[in-house]
């Protein structure tokens, strides 16, 4: 079966994603302005604040409504509950077919250009708020929402299911982050990681699995042979630490988004392969 990836979203619920942003930003919700949740990281506006919520809220309705196109009924949570310590516990999917989804999903929102999924750390290492499954979602933004959220007043909103990965899919077989970019630093171009990825397979030694030091000795072969010009995009993280993966290595084949159905609707995790993306 092929599925068709894009979705678009009607008037009307990009009204209601946006009745829910303003309700989630407000004051009286008591919900952290920390930008991407860092304790170093600027303050956000109340507009800034609505369009990061709208942005996250628009793509797990696109999900939602990308699910129910294939016979799969989700729902994702409307609901606010005032203060600062009741979040979602990394869970934006809250029943599967009419049963309560006990895989936690995380589904994640970035703007249609967007190279790679960055999850802050603490998303992944802490247990209270860690999710089994990470949801990518491109979403075409109107430009200037920032500062102006009336330019969400639009007909249409186009977004695109991008793919998924397991929160193991992150890290090596020791547990070492595939990559990790820290707060002002850039994420590799996508040619990049390509070149970087094929270089490091050649380290790999006979019975031997593909390890973070690999990417590392292939990293400074190219630095030291002068390889390393515009490898970065122009770009800056603002969360303190991001474990990210680049979007051309998600989970993101039609095989791929059946195993992710077939996990949810027969509440089994197992049902999605563990073997490594990077094979």
């Amino acid at each position: 079966m092929s599925y068709n990836r894009k979705v678009v979203l009607n008037r009307d619920e990009i009204k209601q994603c946006m009745n829910f942003s303003k309700l989630f930003a407000a004051p009286k919700a008591q919900k952290s302005s920390k930008d991407f949740g860092s304790l170093n990281a600027p303050e956000r506006g109340g507009k800034d604040k609505t369009s990061d919520t709208m942005t996250g809220k628009l793509a797990e309705y696109a999900f939602m409504k990308f699910c129910k196109a294939n016979g799969v009924d989700i729902t994702i949570d409307f609901e606010i509950t005032d203060g600062i310590l009741n979040i979602d516990d990394g869970q934006d999917i809250t029943t599967v077919d009419s049963q309560i989804n006990t895989i936690k999903c995380d589904i994640k929102g970035a703007k249609s250009y967007a190279k790679w999924l960055l999850i802050e750390s603490h998303k992944i290492d802490e247990k209270i708020i860690f999710a089994h499954i990470y949801i990518f979602v491109k979403v075409t933004i109107p430009s200037g929402v920032e500062k102006d959220l009336n330019l969400y007043n639009v007909n249409e909103i186009k977004t695109e299911i991008a793919g998924y990965a397991l929160s193991s899919d992150f890290c090596d077989i020791d547990r070492k982050p595939w990559f990790m970019f820290r707060q002002d630093s850039a994420p590799f171009t996508p040619d990049f990681v390509d070149i970087l990825f094929n270089k490091a397979k050649g380290y790999v030694l006979h019975n031997d699995v593909l390890r973070k030091s690999h990417f590392k000795d292939a990293y400074l072969d190219l630095e030291s042979n002068d390889l390393l010009d515009n490898h970065v995009l122009n770009m800056t993280q603002k969360a303190a630490i991001n474990l990210s993966l680049p979007v051309q290595f998600l989970r993101n084949s039609d095989e791929d988004i059946k195993a992710l159905f077939s996990a949810l609707q027969n509440q089994n995790l197992s049902l999605i392969t563990k073997t490594s993306i990077w094979e």
